[in-house]
């Protein structure tokens, strides 16, 4: 048995193990949620935002327990906007405390035996090495550089927005503006990856050589896909400067980036099958631009009709999936979800790669 088949066997095996973790054992969780005391009904009826006297008198009102109040008194006698303002209050964690809680999270676990068994099956094949060509082309090329520093002058307006006007250290609105910004991003990293290889005429030439249309297409995702995840590094430093000036939920935009990395998935396997279909580098950009608008419409229309019509085209939409990230939490069916989309699409991809022998 060759170390290929090898690698095979143990990536199929740590693969299924991360999904039957995902699908088995998992349960939707929040990374952040409301501690017990504001989950209560004491605070039923509340108005925010309000100040820890104002909790104080609202809880004994309601006749809330000794402990409940306790805690409260422990609060920082200052102005809270949410009762999400409060739990991070109540609840202040270290960020390797709330890095600890989410590595022990079935999701993520799972997920990182799934991706753990993508590199052992591919360890031995020629896919790294073409991802590893495609990366460093990017940045061969300066249309790389000013894309990077468009994307992060973009995301710190974002950021800059998001702490004056709401006056909190949260990165809700940077985060929204990062799953736009995909909107734009993706196509032109993908554009090139497949039409620029039959343009030029060398995709014609890699059939020639022992390189499997599976292996290509693989790599050229890998390739797109790692400097996608590269742009999003150093957006890390936003947190950095919210955890050093203030109390920020490093759980939510710790999911948060979780669920960029799982939709930047679905639109960069989108665009290279989009790539496969043209020789013109920017008819495949203005494609996968109009697709994966249609898709954030979809979304949106599906929340406006309602109704079974109404979910199912929300369904569709890999921004839909999304939302429930921003809010902190990690769900099967939206893990599921982005995996097998993404599976699909590298599949389809294949295909038509596959497919260019023929014409």
């Amino acid at each position: 048995m060759s170390r290929k088949t090898i690698g095979y066997f143990i990536g199929a095996a740590l693969c299924i193990a991360g999904l039957v973790l995902v699908l088995a054992i998992g349960k939707d969780s929040a990374a952040a949620k409301p501690p017990a005391i504001a989950t209560w009904e004491l605070f039923k009826g509340i108005e925010m935002p309000a100040g820890r006297q104002d909790l104080l008198d609202h809880a004994k009102d309601a006749k809330a327990p000794d402990e409940a109040l306790a805690l409260l008194e422990k609060l920082p006698d200052k102005e809270y906007r949410t009762l999400y303002d409060v739990n991070a209050a109540l609840e202040a964690k270290s960020i390797l405390a709330v890095i600890g809680g989410i590595l022990t999270n079935a999701y993520v676990i799972g997920g990182l035996l799934f991706v753990a068994g993508l590199v052992a099956g591919l360890m031995y094949t020629h896919a790294p090495t073409i991802a590893w060509r495609e990366l460093s082309g990017y940045f061969v090329s300066p249309v790389a550089y000013i894309l990077m520093a468009a994307y992060l002058v973009g995301v710190s307006l974002a950021f800059n927005f998001d702490i004056h006007a709401t006056g909190r250290a949260q990165m809700e609105q940077t985060f929204n503006l990062m799953m736009m910004f995909a909107l734009f991003l993706c196509p032109v990293i993908t554009m090139r990856l497949l039409s620029e290889e039959a343009r030029s005429g060398t995709l014609e030439t890699m059939f020639t050589v022992p390189v499997t249309d599976f292996e290509l297409t693989v790599g050229k995702f890998l390739g797109g896909y790692l400097f996608f995840l590269i742009m999003q590094v150093p957006t890390l430093a936003f947190l950095a400067v919210l955890k050093k000036y203030g109390n920020p939920d490093v759980g939510v935009a710790a999911v948060s980036y979780i669920g960029i990395a799982l939709l930047g998935s679905v639109l960069i396997s989108l665009g290279l099958l989009v790539s496969s279909f043209t020789k013109n580098q920017v008819i495949s950009a203005f494609v996968t631009f109009v697709v994966i608008l249609v898709l954030l419409m979809l979304s949106q229309m599906g929340q406006y009709m309602g109704g079974t019509a109404g979910r199912v085209l929300s369904y569709v939409s890999c921004f839909y999936h999304y939302e429930d990230f921003a809010r902190g939490i990690i769900g099967s069916r939206q893990v599921l979800y982005y995996l097998t989309t993404t599976s699909f699409l590298v599949f389809i991809t294949v295909r038509a790669v596959e497919s260019h022998k023929w014409r």
